[in-house]
């Protein structure tokens, strides 16, 4: 089995990879970088946490660039409410590196292994974020409802989309087409501004395809999620549960 790389650094500063046991030590706070380009928007996974759920102030801490307001100046965080099919849109304040919702108040939003959102980048350089927290050690139970919702794969590895792990098609209904009753996950490409779809089979003539995700051409989709990469699962069904497999033993 190819090893998987795991994305997280020991207290002391050690870094740690998944052999082909996929055996690696405990008591490990991990820690995933990820790049905001000027002027962009950055689609974003949470795959640590194991103490979850925590604050988006203690999560983010002084990080990414302020404003005097939601509007002036200030980069943002947009998180999907999936009970409401609405985003929510907050803001860090430059006068006292606090973040706050759309009306001043301080940010109540929590933020848990799995949890996906939006990083509105408003400057013209390019800006680091670190993403840091516990490496789960048990697995991660996340709902899905109905309509669309944002995730991350919970866990600091790479993982392909059509691996037994990532278990997403375990969750999802599937159908004959992307556009035929199948539920679908969608990636942001920031180099092009698009989505890369992929849709759960189901049905087809073809038996190899179903229960996969399939890409835009109807093949069985070869696509790996990194660590800190976020994406949305539009789930055409009813409320369930997906129930990622932990791919590692701490």
């Amino acid at each position: 089995m190819k090893a998987k790389l795991l994305t997280f650094a020991l207290l002391s500063s050690l870094f740690l990879s998944a052999h082909a046991q996929n055996e690696v030590y405990s008591n490990v706070v991990g820690m995933v970088k990820l790049n905001v380009p000027a002027a962009s928007f950055v689609f974003v996974g949470t795959p640590l946490n194991a103490q979850s759920p925590i604050s988006l102030n203690d999560f983010i801490g002084d990080q990414l660039t302020g404003g005097s307001s939601l509007n002036r100046g200030s980069d943002q965080i947009l998180a999907w409410d999936s009970l409401t099919q609405s985003y929510q849109t907050f803001w860090k304040d430059q006068n006292t590196n606090e973040w706050k919702d759309s009306n001043g108040n301080i940010a109540s939003l929590e933020v848990y292994a799995g949890f996906g959102f939006w990083v509105r980048s408003k400057q013209n350089v390019a800006q680091e974020l670190i993403i840091s927290g516990g490496v789960p050690d048990t697995e991660v139970v996340l709902e899905t409802k109905s309509g669309f919702n944002q995730f991350g794969f919970p866990y600091p590895v790479e993982m392909d989309i059509n691996d037994a792990n990532f278990a997403l098609a375990a969750a999802a209904t599937g159908g004959r087409s992307m556009n035929r009753g199948s539920d679908q996950i969608m990636f942001w490409d920031s180099n092009t501004g698009q989505y890369q779809i992929f849709w759960k089979a189901d049905g087809l003539a073809d038996e190899t395809k179903n229960g996969k995700w399939l890409d835009e051409s109807s093949e069985i989709a070869v696509f790996i999620v990194k660590p800190g990469q976020g994406f949305w699962f539009r789930n055409k069904a009813l409320d369930s549960t997906w129930e990622p497999i932990i791919p590692y033993n701490l």
